[in-house]
């Protein structure tokens, strides 16, 4: 009778428990990493203390330190209140048999709090809360230190672990069976989540999904995805040929301000793929350290995840030396097709320039006037000449040209061609050129004729 009494007893409380499990529907994935290839969201420390390396699609895990447990932590900011991790773990090989591996969430600000569940080789979990600098054990107690057993664990493949979160409630799964129930304080808000690994541990983690309701996930907008090296580069070469296709419709200033920028943007990006190539080879000098100091004793199998990881840090550097002369690259690019583009302004400049002077009306000259002539030398002695001739044609005729009283022909002469010469230098007025007709004195040489003798006759009245 006691029997059945305790059965049923058992049952009931099964039954109002499942009544109290969470039972909300986590439909959309806000975060999903597979651990094929390294990106933000996780650490990849090569230290001696901790070697957290990718090895053939999963998150390898060494912790050499023998007295502290390490978490890791995801930079991705969790806002969700109600949300569900999936994640899959298994302990390797070790010396300690007191290695851990599990996962962390509700993290709060300035360490106030914080869930682990956890998982060992002896197939136990446990589950406790972290309160300032001490843990509170929420399963087991205090002489187990938490840990209880569970036939759902495994030691030789991946444990899958289902953790959901409704506000202040938290339900944990392995394997698809049930393992405990507890509330977090009122007072805790979202937190932070991640992956949290014992002293002296190896461990391998498959994967590691984040889902909520289809509410809060359009409350937490679209999900950004990591692009690879070969689409980084083929996002850039289009945004080069948008912004090419732009600066054919500005003007210089603006060409040459947005193409500093630009060339900016990618000397920025060119110095931070130098400092990843420098850190590769930092890393791979660790790792060969490493490989020198700590693996002489280290298993196969190790080693040859080592080996692996190290090929693909060589091929990864490999990669971003392509990128970092592909980035140099476009950076000639850009400076010759800004030269090009500012000489075909010049040149339309110039033409536009020669076609405007060319179209202009030409000016009419304004008329010159006649220029007053001076009497040179060479036309007063051919006026002398004249005169001369003049008077002796006359003499020998024997006809006076001007008798007057008591002049000899040769006073006469004399006087009569200082009056020519006085009419021929006085200057005339515009009016008078315009009258007449210009006379141009000839430079003709005149040769004087012989002259005759005659005796001068006076004549009285």
């Amino acid at each position: 009778m006691k029997q059945l009494f305790l059965l049923l007893f058992i049952v009931f409380c099964q039954a109002s428990l499942a009544q109290n499990l969470i039972t909300q529907s986590y439909s959309e994935a806000v975060l999903g990493e597979d651990f094929n290839e390294q990106n933000d969201i996780w650490q990849y420390p090569t230290s001696y203390e901790n070697l957290f390396i990718l090895d053939k699609g999963q998150y390898f895990l060494t912790r050499q330190n023998p007295a502290s447990a390490y978490a890791i932590m995801a930079k991705w900011p969790n806002n969700l209140t109600r949300f569900n991790i999936k994640t899959a773990l298994i302990l390797g090989p070790a010396e300690s048999k007191e290695q851990t591996i599990g996962v962390i969430f509700l993290i709060q600000d300035e360490g106030k709090g914080a869930v682990v569940f956890e998982i060992n080789k002896d197939r136990e979990y446990r589950v406790k809360e972290m309160v300032g600098a001490y843990y509170k054990y929420v399963t087991g107690d205090k002489a187990s230190a938490g840990w209880v057993k569970s036939k759902a664990i495994s030691n030789k493949e991946l444990n899958k672990v289902d953790i959901k979160v409704f506000g202040t409630q938290c339900d944990f799964y392995i394997n698809g069976e049930f393992l405990t129930s507890f509330n977090v304080p009122e007072e805790y808000g979202p937190g932070r989540l991640g992956l949290i690994i014992g002293p002296s541990a190896k461990a391998k983690v498959d994967y590691f999904y984040v889902y909520t309701t289809s509410v809060d996930a359009e409350s937490l907008g679209p999900v950004e995805k990591e692009l690879t090296p070969e689409e980084r580069i083929m996002k850039l070469s289009k945004e080069n040929l948008e912004l090419k296709r732009e600066l054919a419709e500005v003007n210089v200033d603006q060409i040459k301000a947005e193409a500093d920028q630009i060339i900016g943007l990618l000397e920025e990006r060119l110095e931070i793929a130098s400092q990843s190539v420098e850190l590769l080879e930092v890393e791979n000098q660790q790792l060969k350290q490493y490989k020198n100091e700590v693996l002489t004793d280290m298993d196969e199998d190790v080693f040859l995840t080592l080996s692996q990881s190290l090929k693909d840090e060589i091929k990864k550097n490999q990669e971003l030396q392509g990128e970092i002369e592909f980035l140099n690259d476009s950076i000639k690019t850009i400076h010759a097709n800004f030269q090009d583009f500012k000489l075909k302004l010049l040149e339309q400049a110039i033409k536009d320039k020669e076609k405007e002077l060319k179209n202009k009306p030409k000016e009419q000259p304004k008329p010159e006037l006649p220029k007053k002539e001076e009497p040179t030398e060479e036309s007063i002695q051919i006026l002398k000449g004249s005169a001369s001739a003049t008077t002796e044609a006359e003499a020998i005729e024997g006809v006076d040209a001007k008798p007057t009283k008591g002049v000899t022909t040769e006073e006469w002469d004399a006087t009569d061609l200082t009056d020519q010469i006085q009419t021929l230098s006085k200057p005339k007025s515009p009016e008078e050129y315009e009258d007449q007709p210009s006379i141009e004195i000839s430079k003709q040489v005149v040769k004087p004729e012989p002259r005759r003798v005659r005796t001068a006759v006076k004549r009285e009245n």
